[in-house]
């Protein structure tokens, strides 16, 4: 588990009328991090009870012989990292408690308990769907006839090799499926989901797929895949999936 430097900061804006925290404070995480799990840094500013005078400052009392700490206004401002360890497998809406020693230490000294929301952030390639992803890809019309190749770079930076069956002619709409490529279960992270990949077929003939097309050579049109990633990649099985 990954520990993040970038500490999340919940000030002000979050405070509740009456100077404390809500109890149920949303924390903005990536797919990333819900796929290999990290610890977030966050940063609590909050009013509490001064310490020194206990909050029994009287109005009464003379400026000389206010209270130092808080100089009068009962409460201090105090500021508080915890550190929230998010781990594999977990979803968007899943609450986080503090652990036991944290949240005693922390509940004494503010008197307040909470738990953190977690909200994931929407990811530019994968959606997920429960412990599966789903990836988005469009073929042209020679690869989804002749067979195609590409690389998906996974949450974790793994290069898969993703390449269709000999013989094999794609449809369009067609639903394929990857075993264990999808998320980590959670409290069980050795087991995943299925990766699904959703494909489109372009039908669009540029000037050079038609050569491509008449000499029915579809490597000819660029490098493949694996050698534009220098053979750095892990080889995938794909499958049907029924619809």
């Amino acid at each position: 588990m990954s520990e993040m430097s970038e500490k999340k900061s919940v000030g002000d804006s979050q405070l509740c009328r009456s100077g404390s925290l809500p109890r149920i404070l949303p924390l903005k995480v990536s797919l990333e991090d819900l796929y290999s799990g990290t610890t977030k840094k966050v940063g609590l500013s909050m009013k509490v009870k001064c310490s020194k005078c206990k909050g029994k400052e009287s109005d009464t009392i003379s400026n000389e012989d206010r209270c130092p700490w808080c100089l009068g206004e009962k409460f201090v401002r105090e500021k508080h990292v915890l550190q929230v360890a998010v781990e594999k497998g977990m979803q968007d809406g899943q609450k986080i408690m503090l652990p036991e020693e944290d949240r005693v230490a922390w509940d004494r000294s503010t008197g307040v308990t909470f738990s953190f929301l977690l909200r994931q952030k929407e990811h530019p390639t994968f959606k997920r769907e429960g412990d599966d992803l789903f990836v988005e890809h469009t073929l042209s019309i020679i690869e989804a006839f002749w067979g195609f190749e590409f690389i998906l770079t996974h949450l974790d930076n793994r290069k898969l090799l993703i390449k269709s069956n000999t013989g094999e002619v794609v449809k369009p709409d067609q639903l394929k499926a990857i075993n264990d490529e999808g998320m980590p279960m959670y409290g069980q992270p050795s087991m995943r989901g299925k990766l699904y990949i959703h494909f489109s077929v372009d039908f669009s003939l540029s000037p050079a797929l038609y050569k491509a097309f008449e000499t029915v050579m579809p490597k000819s049109v660029r490098p493949t895949e694996m050698e534009m990633v220098g053979g750095k990649y892990e080889e995938t099985t794909v499958h049907d999936v029924e619809t």
